[in-house]
């Protein structure tokens, strides 16, 4: 009953509403991540990204027999991390013959949404949805990202432990099974690096 009733929710957000816009700040947040952790996780993202490089553009002329073996795992590391600009660089055109591509459309749409692009994450959900993918995952990625805004929120409110657990949950409720110390951290990382990123562009634009 709950399951179902987030699910109408999101529904209302994603097709009736966009994202609530946060008040920007200018101060900068600190997190100290542990530097086993952070190897660990620096060492990863590497991975992920050479594998991100090193992928070849699809032949369309022959998008029914090849295509990307490796994309779901490196789709699903960069949406542990929050590398929203990644996910959101993959088109239709790359998952359309991929044998789990109602997956990796509802992780680009999540991508979009964190964005802001809120047109084109509607879109990709109503591809994945019409691909295939189950409401229950669908309903986890999207409230995942409730979890990651609601974080960014708290970044933005200088709430730093608050916005950790909630960085935290939504990895928990996007992937249930992931590791979830190790790329919690990575997240929140992120996470402060895209909203300093934000808040010093927007401080740039009034001066």
């Amino acid at each position: 009953m709950i399951r179902s009733t987030l699910w109408s929710y999101l529904k209302n957000i994603i097709w009736g509403h966009s994202n609530p816009q946060v008040a920007p700040t200018t101060e900068t947040v600190v997190i100290q991540t542990p530097v086993n952790e952070a190897t660990n996780i620096e060492a990863a993202y590497l991975r992920t990204s050479e594998i991100s490089q090193a992928r070849q553009p699809l032949n369309l002329a022959s998008a029914t027999k090849f295509y990307d073996d490796n994309l779901l795992d490196c789709c699903l590391t960069q949406w542990k991390f929050g590398d929203w600009q990644s996910l959101i660089k993959i088109t239709k055109d790359q998952l359309e013959h991929h044998p789990e591509r109602e997956k990796l459309a509802i992780l680009v749409a999540a991508g979009h949404l964190q964005v802001g692009a809120i047109a084109v994450g509607k879109d990709f959900t109503k591809t994945a949805l019409e691909w295939g993918c189950s409401q229950r995952l669908a309903s986890q990625i999207l409230i995942a990202g409730v979890h990651n805004s609601l974080g960014r929120a708290a970044l933005l409110a200088q709430e730093t432990d608050r916005a950790i657990g909630h960085f935290k949950e939504s990895i928990t409720v996007g992937v249930p099974k992931s590791e979830v110390t190790l790329f919690v951290q990575a997240r929140a990382a992120e996470q402060i690096r895209q909203t300093n990123a934000q808040t010093s562009g927007q401080t740039a634009d009034i001066t």
